[in-house]
């Protein structure tokens, strides 16, 4: 539920802000994707249509006993957006006011967003012309001129509720800042949501989108997931999910299958022309077509269509997503019953980013802060070999077996029945290609969140982080950052407020860790898991 985001490290690094996002080096060395984007820009489309996530986030309410507990129509949003360098610009397209540009019939976005802005509701951020949309708008802190520093957050929030009660009053259609109005989801109500489109200059940017449908009883319920560029993902046309709702009871329930009682998939096209098939194990296949920014929904939906029971499908596990266009994706879980608010979001990346070796990043549970166990979920997505993948934690190093297009649970495949240890990471090596999620506080519903995992061959030494919700009621330590390293002694140095000097961090109760010393005198040495 949380938006908590880890990401890991290697060599020295050095932390910009609050939570990690490791997206940024996947970019290198992609060719651009289309025409309109010139070369050495990065094109985003932000994952979560917001009809299609508040459809997600009722599934699980209906099915609950919670008497009392309804959503309102209408979701909070947020696209936070972290510069990886100084003097970027970001380009934010409003997919509301998309217009037939090219004469097909089909709305289109800026065909050129970097050069020529024809579409009123289009925002440039940080070119030094406030005129055309201010980037200090959307800063907090020292900002002025329409000029984006390294490591500034633009906070692009739909996430004002004016109203009160389980009918909020979202504002005027124009109000970009009000929260998203649905049932029906309206092009008159512009907002910063799922649809959107991005361009960024000077390098990629960490890109998150968190949502939260309102409610009768607020902050039961909300998600975020990270949003990978087309650079990154580059002619990629494969997909799989490693979890789905059979996972439930795969994996057992009471147990690791628990939180996997519903599970969704959204889908979101680069490019005009999509052809999409997604095929479930156990039931059956789907096929359509998406136009650059649509959005399907498992529960069988484009955008803001009518339902459509052709293209309607249970998510199982080891589902295969085949196109002839890349696209991005984004899994949606919750456990259902009296755990329902237990909701994660996962961003579904392609198969040709899995590997062999991955870290883990937030350590194990602590059993001092109660009983909310780290659940590590190993997929092998190949459909006939089995897979053979050694675990590595600070009790000790094994291997375990995971058949074709199956997941294997930590608990009961890798581990002897054992979870990741208090204040350890985990990692994990394949003689194939692998890949996998995890869970955090997978048995309750306290602090469950989860994260897809990143191969260490696409880790870097630099990281600026894209949100960290801030609630001046929570403890300190409430919204961390996890850090896990490749190698020993890596020097792991941390800058809150970008002004150029290394600080300290907190120790989780309230003191401050005292900085390494020597070649890494204003940080901290961290070893690998192991």
């Amino acid at each position: 539920m949380t938006p908590e985001r880890d990401g890991l490290f290697k060599n020295t690094t050095t932390v910009l802000a609050g939570a990690i996002l490791a997206l940024v080096t996947w970019a290198s060395g992609m060719p651009a994707r289309a025409a309109t984007v010139p070369t050495g820009f990065q094109e985003y489309h932000v994952i979560g249509q917001e009809q299609h996530v508040w459809d997600m986030f009722n599934r699980p309410v209906l099915g609950q006993p919670f008497v009392g507990y309804t959503l309102s129509n209408a979701t909070l949003s947020v696209v936070s957006v972290t510069a990886s360098s100084a003097s970027q610009i970001v380009y934010y397209d409003q997919w509301e006011d998309n217009t037939d540009v090219t004469g097909d019939g089909i709305p289109d976005f800026e065909q050129d967003i970097v050069n020529v802005q024809t579409q009123p509701q289009t925002l440039v951020l940080g070119d030094g012309n406030p005129a055309n949309g201010d980037a200090c708008t959307y800063i907090a802190g020292a900002c002025a001129g329409d000029v984006i520093a390294l490591g500034d957050t633009l906070t692009l929030n739909s996430n004002i509720n004016t109203g009160t009660g389980a009918a909020p009053v979202c504002g005027a259609p124009g109000n970009l800042q009000g929260c998203v109005p649905v049932n029906p989801r309206l092009v008159t109500d512009i907002r910063f949501d799922g649809g959107d489109r991005l361009v960024t200059s000077g390098g990629p940017v960490s890109l998150v989108h968190v949502q939260e449908p309102t409610a009768n009883l607020p902050g039961i319920l909300g998600g975020a997931v990270e949003i990978t560029s087309s650079q990154a993902i580059g002619a990629a046309t494969s997909y799989s999910v490693p979890v789905g709702e059979d996972s439930r009871f795969g994996l057992g329930d009471p147990g690791p299958g628990i939180p996997f009682a519903f599970v969704d998939l959204n889908l979101v096209a680069f490019e005009d022309n999509t052809s999409v098939q997604v095929q479930s194990p156990g039931a059956g296949t789907v096929s359509f077509t998406l136009q650059a920014g649509q959005h399907w929904s498992s529960q069988g939906q484009i955008d803001n269509g009518p339902f459509i029971p052709a293209i309607a499908l249970v998510i199982n596990e080891g589902t295969k997503v085949s196109t002839d266009k890349p696209l991005a994706g984004m899994i949606f879980t919750s456990a259902g019953g009296n755990r329902f608010y237990a909701t994660r979001e996962f961003a579904l990346l392609p198969d040709i980013l899995h590997s062999t070796d991955y870290i883990t990043t937030a350590p194990g549970d602590n059993p001092g802060a109660g009983n909310n166990p780290k659940e590590v979920y190993v997929y092998n997505p190949d459909p006939f070999t089995p897979v053979t993948v050694t675990f590595t934690d600070s009790v000790g190093t094994g291997t375990f077996a995971v058949a074709p297009n199956t997941t294997v649970a930590y608990s009961s495949g890798a581990a002897a029945g054992r979870f990741p240890p208090s204040g350890s990471t985990v990692r994990l090596t394949g003689n194939r290609n692998f890949w996998g999620v995890t869970a955090y506080d997978s048995q309750g519903t306290a602090f469950d969140w989860g994260h897809s995992w990143l191969a260490t061959a696409f880790l870097t030494d630099t990281y600026t982080i894209p949100f960290a919700p801030d609630n001046p009621a929570a403890p300190p330590g409430a919204s961390p950052v996890f850090v896990s390293v490749t190698t020993n002694n890596t020097c792991v140095q941390v800058d809150f407020d970008n002004d150029g000097v290394f600080d300290q961090v907190g120790n989780g109760t309230g003191g401050l860790l005292a900085f390494s010393g020597g070649t890494c005198a204003s940080g901290y040495f961290l070893d690998a898991p192991g």
